[in-house]
C-alpha cells in the first residue's frame, strides 16, 4: 500500500508524517522530499487534460514538451536528484512514447509569446534579411525560433500510461519488502480525489487541516507564501475554499492537527484502521503530542492578532477546531 500525506503549509503534515514512521512496516522518503508531479502545474494531470480537451490541430506539442521540463527538473535538480534522478525522466520519456508522437520542428504562436524581443528580430533577420544571402554564399549561419515539436494525437488508452508512469516512479522508492510506502504531497490537499485515478488501486491519502486561526498566526509570523495572508480578508476566502472543496471519499481521510494533540489515542487508532497496519508501534518515538500542544491557541501567546482571530471567528465558525470535545 502506497500512502501520502499532505496539508497547506504549517497544516500539521509533518506531525501525521513522524506519526506514521513510528509503525512497523512503514518505509518511508525523508520528511522534507515531497513528490508533486501528478497534480503541480505542467504536472501529469496537467498533460492529460490538455491533451483530452484541448488537443486541437498540432498544440499537444506545448503539454508535453512543458511536461518533459518539468520531469527533468524533478531528475537534474539537486534537491530532487537523490531521490529521482536516476529513473523519473526515463519513465517520462517512456509515458511519451506509448503516446506514439509525431516528430517534427517549426515555431507557433506558443514560441512567438514566449520569445524575447531579441530572439524575434534575430529570427527576422534570419528569415527576411539574410535569406538570399545564405542561399549564395551556402553559409550555415542562421537563428531561428524552431523547436522540437513531438504532437500527440493518439491519446485514447493515455489515462492507462498516466497511471503506469505514476506506479513506475512510486515502485522505484521501494527498497525493502515493508508493506506500507509513505511518501509526502503526492496528492493535493484540497482535491486529493482528482489523482486517485492515476494511482495504485490500494492507494490512501491523509489531509491535514488545522483550526485557520493557528494557520493565520503562524502564516503571518513565518511571513509564509505557502498560502496567502497579507490580511485576514484573503486568508479567509483561501482557506473556506480550500475547506469546502474537500469531499469525501474512502481512500482519503481527513484529518485535524489538534485532534492529534488532544485525542491521541483515539487518533491514532483511526489513523491505524484506515490505512490497515496490523504491525507494531514505537509510540512516542518521532511525535510527541505533549509537545505539540503548545502550538495550539496561538491567539494566547500572541494576542495582537486578537482582532484577526476575531474576524475568523465570525467568519467561517464551521471550520474552527471544536477545543470543548477534545
Amino acid at each position: 500500500m502506497t500512502l501520502s500525506i499532505s496539508g497547506v503549509g504549517y497544516a500539521g503534515a509533518g506531525a501525521y508524517f513522524d506519526l506514521l514512521c513510528e509503525f512497523n512496516g512503514v518505509e518511508h522518503t525523508p520528511n522534507l522530499f515531497e513528490l508533486g508531479i501528478l497534480y503541480e502545474p505542467d504536472g501529469v494531470i496537467d498533460l492529460v487534460n490538455k491533451l483530452k480537451y484541448n488537443n486541437s490541430k498540432i498544440t499537444s506539442y506545448v503539454p508535453v514538451r512543458r511536461f518533459l521540463k518539468v520531469s527533468k527538473f524533478y531528475t537534474d535538480f539537486s534537491w530532487y536528484k537523490p531521490f529521482t534522478g536516476s529513473f523519473l525522466y526515463k519513465y517520462a520519456e517512456a509515458f511519451v512514447g506509448n503516446l506514439n508522437p509525431i516528430h517534427t520542428s517549426g515555431y507557433q504562436y506558443y514560441e512567438l509569446a514566449n520569445s524575447t524581443k531579441i530572439e524575434r528580430a534575430k529570427a527576422f533577420i534570419n528569415n527576411i534579411l539574410l535569406s538570399k544571402f545564405n542561399c549564395l554564399l551556402k553559409t550555415k549561419w542562421q537563428f531561428s525560433l524552431e523547436r522540437e515539436m513531438p504532437i500527440c494525437m493518439d491519446i485514447e488508452n493515455i489515462d492507462i500510461y498516466a497511471k503506469e508512469f505514476m506506479c513506475s516512479i512510486l515502485n522505484e522508492f521501494r527498497t525493502t519488502k515493508n508493506p506500507h510506502l509513505l511518501i509526502k504531497h503526492i496528492c493535493p490537499p484540497d482535491m486529493p480525489e482528482i489523482c486517485l485515478p492515476y494511482l495504485p488501486d490500494d492507494f490512501r491519502h491523509i489531509s491535514v487541516n488545522r483550526d485557520p486561526r493557528d494557520l493565520f498566526i503562524l502564516g503571518r509570523l513565518n511571513n509564509t507564501n505557502d498560502f496567502p495572508c497579507r490580511t485576514v480578508q484573503e486568508f479567509v476566502k483561501y482557506y473556506k475554499a480550500i475547506r469546502d472543496r474537500q469531499q469525501p471519499n474512502p481512500q482519503v481521510m481527513f484529518a485535524n492537527f489538534e485532534d492529534l494533540c488532544y485525542r491521541y489515542e483515539e487518533t491514532v487508532s483511526m489513523v491505524k484502521q484506515f490505512i490497515a497496519n496490523k504491525n507494531g508501534w514505537n509510540k512516542g518515538r518521532y511525535f510527541d503530542p505533549s509537545k505539540s500542544v503548545n502550538n495550539t491557541r496561538l491567539v494566547e501567546k500572541y494576542p495582537q492578532y486578537q482582532s484577526d482571530v476575531y474576524y475568523i471567528e465570525k467568519s467561517i465558525p464551521q471550520y474552527l477546531y471544536n477545543y470543548n470535545n477534545k
